[in-house]
């Protein structure tokens, strides 16, 4: 068995900060339904987009993406190539180092 060891304050503000990750993941819900209807783009792609028109020029590699949106490599290989086959985005090695994509 597990008991929370907190006093009845820290235990209301616990369930406080439930209920508001809960109502933010909510927005969050109908945001990206609402992306969706009327753009081609999910929240997550739009993130990417938006990270990528932050940059100087416009232009950021694929390890900064990552490191930028805080998730991994292949979280953002994946997003990257679908925005790709979308057309929203275009992709091309570093001529000074081509495993490095820009």
């Amino acid at each position: 068995m597990i008991k929370i060891n907190m006093d009845d304050e820290d235990q209301k503000k616990l369930k406080l900060w439930v209920r508001m990750l809960a109502s933010s993941t909510r927005v969050v819900q109908i945001l990206n339904k609402r992306m969706k209807e009327h753009t081609p783009l999910t929240l997550a792609k739009f993130d990417v987009m938006v990270a990528v028109d932050r940059t100087p020029g416009g232009v950021i590699t694929m390890s900064e993406l990552s490191r930028m949106l805080l998730v991994s490599n292949a979280n953002t290989t994946g997003m990257v190539g679908r925005l790709m086959k979308d057309g929203f985005v275009e992709k091309w090695a570093l001529p000074t180092d081509r495993r490095v994509y820009s």
